[in-house]
């Protein structure tokens, strides 16, 4: 009988990272554990009910787009509760002059929209005539600012930044946090040609895969938890790491439990949590990079209302709100348009969003002012009237790493640590991209890998 200490990999964090790749690696005959610090799985991820309500404490839907997902989910016995999104819900609002404005969705309606200004619709249509430049140190909001001018920066870049990262186009950089539209203009020298280029390469292909946007019948968490089921002797919770070694070749960790060998060690944890390990003195010293990235704080408010109590039809994904706009909100998700099953018949169940690089200190306000000063903002932008009856407060002190020009030092120190020292690995949100798809596939792809070692 193996030595339950004698681990193939040791994996470092039970979100939704450490998880898939822990399930495959088991699926393939590999020894693997996953230690954990905290007392449940699933990291930023978890969904609760209460009082008729379905909420997300993080992240409230996943873009489901290529069929390698549909797998997963299928694999875990989960693909029949999965839930499409209301198809109403690609209308995107924005705040503009203190009233919502649907985004234009069609050409036609780019012409038509009341959410640019006539100038701002000259220069999307000149954008195709605009020379290419070199957007590898460029902040998103500079190479948009380039291509189509301060305006759709100011109010559609800024938003869905706002959205995204709980940040600043200003800071994101185009290259790291949005590699496809650095790509499209590198090789199109234009973001029009080249979405164009793309979207028509992919009709003429086999690809037929269409993308999108999913939760769960019982939310996100269902997604875990799923994932939990298949490995019920691998994950230590509550896990206290006391010393991390490189031993003859293998990974040498101790917890509370005891000390296990391991020949690699894969690490899924946010930047605090790698911080944070007790690293041998000369990989701590190389990791003193990852204190320069920046996770703003986010507060959300999950709130749920009868439905009269609001004019505005709520027919979309939400409301986000630019920093141009005179308001204290970054954005509301209109969560029971958005998936069935998320408040009871007559109710309406909104999540909020408060703070992030634009106006942290607003994370620090008293329930009772955050509620006051939300449902202000509410009153003007979506014609609330009364009280909600259900609040429920979530703080995210350090919640997205921006990826920032300066990420790239970032991604040359996990490589040189790995190269430098082999059996350890890096992923998750902290590297490849901060979408729980990315997140996902991070995993998978980590676990493909050790497979072939």
């Amino acid at each position: 009988m193996p030595d339950p200490h004698q681990l193939d990999v040791a994996i470092l964090g039970a979100g939704i990272t450490g998880l898939p790749a822990a399930w495959k690696l088991k699926e393939a005959g590999r020894a693997v554990r996953v230690f954990e610090k905290n007392r449940r799985i699933g990291g930023p991820i978890e969904s609760y009910r209460s009082h008729g309500f379905l909420f997300e404490k993080g992240p409230n839907t996943i873009q489901v787009d290529g069929q390698d997902l549909l797998d997963t989910f299928n694999g875990l016995g989960i693909g029949d509760q999965l839930i499409e999104s209301n198809p109403i819900a690609n209308k995107r609002y924005i705040l503009r002059d203190g009233s919502p404005v649907a985004l234009p969705m069609s050409p036609k309606s780019l012409l038509t929209t009341p959410a640019f200004s006539w100038k701002a619709k000259g220069r999307i249509l000149a954008e195709p005539f605009i020379p290419g430049g070199d957007a590898s140190d460029e902040s998103l909001a500079e190479t948009v600012r380039r291509r189509f001018g301060q305006e759709i920066v100011d109010y559609a870049v800024n938003s869905f930044i706002a959205g995204i990262y709980a940040g600043s186009p200003e800071e994101i950089s185009t290259r790291y946090g949005f590699p496809k539209i650095y790509e499209l203009e590198q090789r199109h020298g234009s973001l029009i040609k080249g979405m164009l280029r793309s979207q028509k390469a992919k009709r003429d292909s086999e690809d037929t895969f269409k993308t999108r946007l999913i939760s769960f019948r019982d939310g996100l968490e269902t997604l875990p938890k799923a994932i939990e089921r298949q490995l019920p002797n691998e994950i230590e919770l509550g896990a206290h790491l006391s010393q991390i070694e490189h031993r003859s070749g293998s990974w040498s960790l101790k917890t509370q439990s005891g000390e296990y060998s391991a020949k690699h060690l894969l690490v899924c944890l946010p930047s605090s949590g790698i911080s944070a390990l007790p690293w041998p003195k000369e990989i701590a010293t190389e990791l003193t990079p990852l204190k320069t990235i920046s996770h703003p704080p986010v507060t959300a408010l999950n709130l749920g209302f009868a439905r009269d109590q609001i004019s505005h039809p709520l027919d979309g994904f939400g409301l986000l709100v630019p920093e141009v706009e005179p308001a204290s909100i970054l954005g509301v998700m209109f969560n029971s348009t958005l998936f069935p099953g998320r408040a009871e018949n007559g109710q309406v169940a909104l999540t909020v969003f408060v703070g992030g690089s634009r106006q942290p200190e607003l994370t620090q306000l008293t329930d009772s002012e955050l509620e006051s000063m939300v449902i202000s903002d509410l009153q003007r932008f979506l014609g609330l009237s009364g009280s909600p009856m259900f609040n429920r407060r979530v703080d995210w002190p350090r919640a997205i790493p921006q990826y920032d020009r300066n990420f790239g030092t970032i991604l040359d120190t996990f490589q040189s640590i790995e190269t430098s020292h082999p059996g350890i690995h890096f992923c998750g949100h902290v590297r490849d991209g901060i979408a729980l798809p990315k997140c996902i596939r991070s995993g998978l792809n980590a676990a493909s890998r050790f497979q072939l070692l």
